[in-house]
């Protein structure tokens, strides 16, 4: 079912000529209100600021990594349809399946807690433009970006677990980031060594 859902992704991808997706709408019920936020244009500055200042609450952390899932998500599925390393689409479906679940996760968890559907973000770009680039340079660009935007993750997760009273699953899920994106760093640092670039 999953691998379904990624090449239905690609092939939605694919006839929107590869344009990444920029946000979301949704709709609110009768007890739920909708919250809007929007996403902004990328900055160089964003790939090295601290990710922890941005959380100070738990609310925070579930509304800030949904949209910082998603730009993974986006990412991933665009360097999938144009790679040719196995071991990319590997990295970028593994990323597609676990984070896309994740989303879904976070999006049914701040309804539940905060009577709050969000249907856009207010989402500062932390990787840049992949479809400036061609080849293996897209290749390396997506792997030195996704190293830092993984980093930033891991900064959102350890600070939300210094938070008192948090739900169980928040804590659940951040200690699953900081697993899991930490061997995928591992990973794609070792990939840029094993073409010989820098991190």
């Amino acid at each position: 079912m999953k691998k379904f859902l990624f090449v239905l992704t690609v092939i939605l991808l694919l006839l929107c000529a590869g344009r990444l997706s920029a946000g979301e709408q949704g709709h609110g019920t009768a007890n739920i209100t909708s919250e809007n936020m929007k996403y902004k244009s990328a900055s160089p500055a964003m790939m090295h600021m601290s990710h922890s200042d941005m959380v100070k609450s738990e609310k925070e952390f579930v509304r800030e990594m949904i949209p910082h899932h998603q730009e993974a998500v986006d990412t991933s599925v665009l360097l999938f349809i144009s790679t040719d390393d196995p071991e990319l689409k590997m990295l970028t479906e593994a990323i597609y399946n676990a984070q896309t679940a994740e989303i879904l996760d976070m999006r049914l968890s701040y309804a539940r807690w905060y009577n709050l559907i969000p249907t856009g973000f207010m989402y500062q770009s932390m990787m840049r433009d992949l479809n400036i680039v061609t080849g293996r340079e897209r290749d390396i660009r997506y792997v030195q970006d996704m190293i830092m935007h993984h980093k930033g993750a891991l900064e959102m997760a350890e600070k939300v677990l210094t938070f008192k009273g948090i739900h169980e699953e928040t804590v659940m899920f951040a200690k699953d980031i900081i697993k899991n994106q930490k061997m995928e760093i591992d990973f794609m640092q070792k990939w840029l060594k094993k073409v010989g670039v820098s991190h």
